[in-house]
């Protein structure tokens, strides 16, 4: 998943989810950079962020019944690299999940790795799905 850069665009990503959520009672996983973040304690330096953008992207995982998997490393999976007064960093990058999908893969992790000469961090998702998973597949 990749939402949209620009703050004022960003309803057009949230539509997606919310579409595909309304059609498909499918175990979920939407994972990458959704570029928002979910709560004050997501972000470090910079300006205060947008209350308002911060619900709406709160209101669509709910209106999809998505939440965020729980992760090891470090929080914050963006870094502006500005080692100065501006310094930023936030957690931007996401796996959610819905209920069937946790159900399947109860065991699963997700890592925040290094940087690797980005300015995100790389994802790790470990699966170790629940014996209930090959039920579901059978």
């Amino acid at each position: 998943f990749y939402s949209a850069l620009e703050p004022s665009n960003r309803h057009f990503s949230w539509e997606i989810p919310r579409r595909l959520s309304h059609v498909s009672i499918c175990p979920w996983l939407c994972m990458g950079d959704f570029n928002e973040i979910l709560g004050t304690e997501d972000k470090l330096g910079g300006t205060f962020h947008n209350e308002v953008a911060m619900e709406v992207f709160c209101h669509s995982l709910d209106n999809c019944g998505l939440q965020p998997i729980d992760y090891n490393g470090p929080r914050f999976t963006w870094d502006n690299k500005h080692y100065n007064l501006t310094h930023v960093q936030e957690r931007l990058d996401w796996a959610m999940i819905n209920t069937e999908w946790r159900d399947l893969f109860q065991f699963a992790s997700l890592s925040h790795l290094r940087f690797y000469e980005s300015d995100q961090r790389a994802l790790l998702l470990n699966l170790e799905p629940a014996k209930s998973f090959w039920a579901y597949l059978s």
